[in-house]
């Protein structure tokens, strides 16, 4: 089972034939989330419908993500680049899929007002995609991580001034134009 299905499955159940045995294939039981991403009780409506990611190649659950981000779904894009970073493993690019994942992650704290989240997980993915060079996948890496330092830096402030995060803008990860792309 991989890592961003630990809380989102209860325990791994099985289907049961009419017999009452079991099916091979073990059943997923997606939890319901908040539109913040955060778990609801089990059997509680989802207030954030997201794709099956599970059933995405690696440049779908990307072009997923980048979609997710620029709408602000920042919970939906860190899932779907979690999903990449899964099926990347051992690759060159599961680093850079990871640091995506937590940067994803980071941006969901921001909705979720914990400015402490967002500078722990906005520096550990920044440390991670600041690894790769200036191009991943067609994303402008240095346009990207400046954007996301200014994200990080309102949040460390407002974490040391005990204010609230304020509002903000959803904002499209840059991208270079096709005759620009390098990696």
């Amino acid at each position: 089972m991989n890592q961003r299905h630990e809380d989102q499955r209860h325990e791994d159940q099985r289907d049961r034939d009419s017999l009452g045995g079991e099916v091979d294939a073990p059943r997923t039981i997606v939890r319901p989330r908040d539109e913040f991403g955060r778990p609801l009780e089990p059997g509680e409506p989802t207030r954030l419908p997201l794709p099956d990611f599970d059933a995405m190649t690696v440049d779908e659950a990307h072009a997923c993500a980048l979609r997710f981000f620029a709408a602000g779904n920042y919970f939906g894009a860190h899932e779907a680049w979690e999903t990449a970073w899964g099926r990347v493993k051992g690759a060159s690019d599961e680093e850079v899929f990871k640091g995506l994942a937590q940067v994803g992650a980071g941006m969901t704290h921001w909705l979720r007002a914990n400015p402490h989240g967002v500078v722990a997980l906005l520096d550990r993915g920044l440390d991670r995609i600041g690894r790769l060079g200036p191009v991943f996948r067609g994303i402008d890496m240095a346009q990207f991580m400046a954007r996301l330092v200014e994200v990080r830096d309102r949040a460390a402030a407002a974490e040391r001034d005990g204010a609230a995060l304020p509002p903000l803008a959803a904002f499209p990860v840059p991208m270079l134009s096709h005759g620009q792309e390098q990696g």
